[in-house]
């Protein structure tokens, strides 16, 4: 097993990067981006492990890198987002239907548990989404399906979800956003807060307030 398998990461997992030459690459290809900072390490998300063991990110907006797992400094976890998708076979048997058969609902022996990857929005608002099967047999191109039907509840409850701070989003119009830092930044805030107050606490011999910070459960979402 590789490092990158090692890590143990998960799709949509947030990954600080520190790579000169990708940093210096993404810059130039996003030189359009408003507010993007060259001493500003990005965060963006993992999507999968490729086979040479290099780790596959892309930027809130939709850029893709193949980073060295040495190159991530700080990882911000993230709760998986798992849907229920429809395999590629799945779908192409169904446009062999008869018109009739098509028209109804599909049953839930048409889908496979997934984990979404990344969206696309086109320019009427509607969103198509990537997944990564539980059973890799069901993926098309290694890791991923591209852009599969998602069941109807799941494909409700995206929506609320589908923006860039929770998920790369390629857009018609614009591939802006630098770094998806907007959860890593609130936490470190945090951080800072929790700790000024251990200090406070410990200072003043509030044992009971010192312990409490002891426990905070810092995590990403």
């Amino acid at each position: 097993m590789n490092l990158g398998h090692t890590l143990g990461l998960r799709p949509l997992d947030k990954l600080q990067v520190a790579n000169a030459r990708i940093i210096r690459e993404a810059s130039h290809i996003k030189s359009s981006c408003s507010g993007l900072a060259q001493d500003h390490l990005p965060f963006w998300f993992f999507i999968a492990v490729n086979c040479d063991g290099k780790l596959l990110v892309m930027s809130p907006g939709g850029y893709r890198e193949h980073v060295d797992p040495l190159d991530v400094v700080d990882v911000c976890r993230a709760e998986p987002l798992r849907v229920l998708a429809m395999p590629q076979a799945v779908f192409i048997a169904r446009t062999k239907l008869s018109l009739a058969e098509r028209q109804r609902a599909p049953g839930p022996e048409c889908f496979a548990p997934a984990h979404v990857l990344h969206a696309s929005r086109d320019r009427w608002g509607n969103f198509s989404y990537a997944v990564a099967f539980e059973d890799g047999s069901l993926n098309t191109e290694g890791y991923c399906s591209r852009y599969v039907p998602i069941a109807d509840q799941d494909r409700r409850e995206l929506a609320n979800v589908t923006r860039r701070t929770r998920m790369p989003v390629v857009s018609w119009n614009s591939r802006t956003n630098w770094s998806a830092d907007a959860v890593p930044v609130r936490l470190q805030q945090r951080a800072r807060m929790n700790a000024k107050r251990f200090v406070e606490a410990a200072l003043s011999g509030d044992d009971k307030s010192k312990a409490s910070m002891l426990n905070v459960d810092l995590k990403g979402y």
